[in-house]
């Protein structure tokens, strides 16, 4: 809460007009996080920055919630992806559990993307270019074994202005990625590595030797020798600017992922790996429009539309086995300890190869000006800079 000085009664008072803490037209409110350029434009690694965030492996988690309480917005519109380009101008907003009533559709973290309209008097060009060579990166013999991450590649262009002189403007990104990292496999550990996995070494040659003639692979062709992830995304709004009093606006993203070696690991044979594909792809248009005498009201529709498809697919569409293996343990205890070797292919995958989720949203909102009448600047006929309005009621309908 701000408090203010009139020049008039020099009383101490509260500005009607100045949003609260926390209030859903208030911005920027807290602390502000940093990541590094390798990460810029992961949803999730911003909302990690935040002190009373968890982050897990499925997403961030507000007060221990599943990372199926979140929701990512994109202007408002439900968004998919994961990730936007690094060179986009965007702002990011991460908030908890609201209990206004104008903010619904989750009850953990919102992850709200605003892609502004682009500048009207200057037009802006931003580049990014992320170089990680392997030959510059270096770690221990456990952080190689785990895959960490050896060579990045990322390239991310954006650009926003007026692209018809007092029609329209636009604001666009891109952004395209490449990494790649070495774990080890089961074909490829060494015996210390399998030792600490809490295998012995004699127990895993022994398995080759009959994985063989029982039909259980352990490689195979167009299987990778390493993890590589690529990523493709695009974020683009073009706003009409001919009448200010009625505004159109049509944003959009399309993003596509492709994560090879999944599930390459020390106890793992490289034929019962996945390939994981991802492509999530959404437009909205928004169309809103000053009413009233004095053009005190706004009122905003948005039509949205949204698709996401996921595809698994084995490398090797044959069964798979699981191997139990007994191994005395490396500390002073005489106890044996399990471990579990995984041969074969990944056929167990196949019912969750394809998950395609479709969504449709229409959003209503109805602004309404807490100060004085509207002041903007004159533009000419038609045409006039509104000031910022603030949301009084709101209808959603989702399907």
């Amino acid at each position: 809460m701000e408090w203010g000085r009139t020049p008039s009664s020099h009383l101490w008072k509260i500005l009607p007009y100045t949003p609260e803490t926390g209030a859903s037209e208030k911005w920027e409110d807290g602390v502000k996080g940093e990541i590094s350029p390798t990460t810029a434009g992961d949803l999730n690694a911003i909302a990690g920055t935040m002190s009373n965030i968890t982050m897990t492996g499925a997403g961030p988690s507000v007060l221990g919630s599943g990372a199926e309480s979140n929701l990512t917005t994109l202007n408002g519109m439900g968004m998919s992806a994961g990730s936007i380009p690094r060179a986009a101008n965007t702002s990011v907003r991460v908030t908890g559990a609201t209990f206004d009533p104008t903010r619904g559709g989750f009850s953990g973290a919102n992850i709200d993307v605003q892609l502004s309209p682009g500048d009207r008097f200057y037009q802006k060009r931003r580049g990014f270019l992320t170089l990680s060579p392997s030959s510059l990166q270096f770690t221990d013999a456990v952080g190689h074994a785990a895959g960490v991450q050896d060579g990045v590649l990322r390239g991310s262009l954006g650009a926003d202005g007026e692209l018809i002189r007092n029609a329209l403007t636009y604001n666009v990104a891109v952004d395209l990625a490449h990494s790649v990292s070495h774990p080890a496999t089961l074909l490829v550990a060494d015996d210390d590595l399998l030792v600490r996995a809490g295998v012995s070494p004699d127990s895993v040659s022994r398995l080759f030797g009959i994985a063989t003639p029982l039909g259980l692979s352990l490689s195979g062709h167009g299987i990778p020798t390493s993890q590589q992830h690529d990523a493709f995304s695009w974020l683009g709004r073009l706003d009409d600017t001919r009448d200010t009093l009625a505004t159109r606006a049509l944003t959009s993203y399309v993003t596509y992922t492709r994560d090879g070696g999944i599930g390459f690991a020390p106890l793992s044979a490289p034929s019962a790996a996945a390939e994981h594909t991802q492509q999530a792809l959404g437009a909205q248009l928004t169309i809103g429009s000053y009413v009233g005498r004095t053009r005190m009201v706004l009122t905003e529709t948005r039509l949205g539309v949204n698709t996401v498809r996921n595809h698994l697919t084995p490398y090797q569409d044959i069964p798979g086995a699981n191997v139990l293996v007994l191994s005395p343990t490396i500390d002073a205890s005489n106890s044996v300890g399990v471990g579990n070797l995984v041969l074969g292919g990944g056929q167990s995958l196949i019912d969750n190869t394809k998950l395609d989720t479709r969504g449709f949203q229409s959003n209503h909102m109805e602004h309404k000006r807490k100060t004085k009448p509207l002041q903007g600047i004159d533009l000419g006929p038609g045409r006039r800079n509104a000031p910022e309005f603030f949301p009084e009621s709101t209808w959603q309908l989702h399907v």
